[in-house]
């Protein structure tokens, strides 16, 4: 089903690095937004390469499917559970 399917680096996903917000915190892999941000040129290529083979291999790496979850209190009892949200 995906055999064909590419992902040519464009400058759309040079501009998507660009609207990064480089005062937020790293991700998982502790790389912080300025460098995804600074280097978007260099990375477009690498990035649609890595793409292309994840979509070729049918495997995501198992680091890309963990996530943290931690609950923000949004207002009223602290003892509700409706009353927080899912942050990341």
């Amino acid at each position: 089903m995906f055999q064909n399917l590419r992902f040519p680096p464009t400058p759309l996903q040079s501009i998507s690095l660009l609207k990064l917000d480089t005062t937020s915190n790293p991700g998982h892999d502790n790389i912080s937004p300025y460098i995804y941000k600074f280097c978007a040129s260099s990375l477009a290529h690498t990035v649609s390469l890595l793409f292309t083979v994840i979509m070729e291999s049918h495997s995501i790496p198992a680091d890309w499917k963990v996530h943290k979850l931690f609950p923000l209190h949004k207002k009223g009892s602290v003892s509700e559970v409706s009353n927080y949200r899912p942050l990341n």
